[in-house]
């Protein structure tokens, strides 16, 4: 599978979502999702022997993902840690195909290993949020903070809920005062019992 060929909903918001990243945040990220994908792999997993008793590593080494992707272990250390180096195509196909990534796992090695030169970071973790929220396409989506405002919302979201037709951005409000926010919710009046019935035996314990 070419990176240049997958083109999902996924995709687009990675992009746009590490393309705002720092050198310096790359980096981390690129480490830290590389480290969790071969600690989900055992060494069967890839057709080496399994695990030898007093085996330290509970996923891959990084010399057996080196090895399997016939690269050096001195560049898939440095590359693992985030480190800016060039990487080709070809090379980032053989680690994705050793860690045994998905179409979108592969599309977040490639964008996180092939920064976009020149791009301007963005710096305001709201405009990111905005950025992923607005750019997800296949359904409602929003985010709230703890007291239930809602904050980032994508256009589907708006066309089911109405946020930008209602001075009200309190969405635990407008489920209580508003019959046809609770009409969307089949069922409202199951769950509402529910919660009450938890609440009034959490009260009595």
């Amino acid at each position: 599978m070419k990176y240049d060929r997958v083109e999902t909903a996924c995709t687009q918001i990675t992009r746009r979502y590490t393309r705002g990243m720092t050198q310096t945040r790359r980096g981390v990220e690129l480490k830290a999702f590389l480290r969790a994908m071969r600690s989900r792999l055992k060494p069967a997993d890839v057709g080496l022997p399994a695990l030898e008793r007093g085996r330290r590593t509970a996923g891959l080494r990084s010399e057996e993902v080196a090895s399997l992707a016939g690269v050096t272990l001195t560049w898939y250390n440095a590359f693992e840690r985030g480190k800016d180096i060039r990487v080709s195509s070809g090379v980032l196909e053989r680690v994705a195909d050793v860690l045994r990534f998905s179409a979108d796992e592969r599309v977040y090695l490639a964008a996180l290993a092939t920064p976009v030169r020149g791009a301007a970071p963005i710096a305001d973790e709201h405009v990111l949020l905005q950025v992923i929220v607005q750019g997800f396409t296949s359904g409602p989506a929003f985010v709230s903070d703890m007291f239930w405002n809602i904050g980032v919302h994508n256009a589907l979201a708006d066309a089911v809920y109405g946020f930008s037709s209602t001075d009200e951005k309190n969405w635990l409000a407008r489920m209580l005062l508003e019959p046809e926010m609770r009409a969307l919710h089949v069922d409202w009046g199951t769950r509402r019992a529910a919660d009450d019935r938890d609440r009034l035996y959490g009260i009595r314990g």
